[in-house]
């Protein structure tokens, strides 16, 4: 019972004083990098605050799909969010076209000449401030006669990542 009233206590406060705070403020960084989160919270007599800081991502995912046309790719970019802006680039030049397109997700499919061995093909998303990108080079497969493994050996390497805090 102390312990419910305690926390209702610290929640009303919490409502009443966090627009004095910087909770409002985005802070961006570049993964792996160390940030500096402030946090202005008003003295409350004989009371211990506990701050949580929680971080607001979304999974991108690329992967290849399957394609039946050996001299074509086929991607996936998905987003575990709604409303998300999705763009394509090879080798740092905007594609103008995309295959299909939806809120979470797009699909891109290039037949050779539009691609060759060792392009890196991007997508970049745009949703809710936050700027994310990821990107899958294309190399010579080990094995040419595999049938669908001789889809080019994909190696996924995510290139930057731009976390919004809120």
């Amino acid at each position: 019972m102390v312990l419910k009233r305690i926390t209702d206590y610290l929640l009303f406060w919490t409502f009443i004083h966090l627009p004095n705070t910087d909770a409002k403020k985005v802070i961006k960084a570049v993964e792996g990098a160390t940030v500096h989160l402030p946090c202005h919270l008003p003295p409350v007599e004989s009371q211990q605050v506990t701050v949580e800081w929680t971080i607001n991502t979304h999974s991108l995912s690329l992967k290849p799909l399957n394609s039946t046309n050996d001299s074509c790719v086929h991607l996936l970019c998905s987003l575990d969010s709604d409303l998300a802006n999705f763009t394509w680039s090879r080798g740092g030049q905007m594609l103008p076209h995309v295959s299909t397109f939806n809120a979470d997700n797009s699909e891109l499919q290039l037949c050779k000449p539009d691609w060759s061995e060792g392009d890196t093909i991007t997508c970049h998303v745009n949703y809710s401030g936050t700027q994310t990108q990821k990107s899958i080079k294309f190399s010579r497969s080990e094995n040419a006669n595999r049938g669908y493994q001789d889809f080019p050996a994909v190696f996924v390497t995510l290139m930057s990542i731009f976390i919004s805090f809120i």
